[in-house]
């Protein structure tokens, strides 16, 4: 579980970061073509680890 507690730490800061510096979510969004994609990927990975941390506890 503590590895876990690391990769939803990470998880929380490159959404947050994302989400703070506008530039880094268009120049991320320009990067995949203009679909949002690795903002969309790292949302699904952080519900799917929530999720998982909540059932199983």
């Amino acid at each position: 579980m503590e590895g876990m507690k690391v990769w939803v730490s990470l998880l929380l800061l490159v959404g947050g970061l994302v989400h703070l510096i506008p530039k880094l979510y268009v120049w991320l969004s320009d990067l995949t073509g203009g679909t949002p994609w690795i903002q969309i990927i790292v949302g699904l990975i952080s519900v799917v680890v929530a999720l998982w941390m909540w059932f199983m506890k």
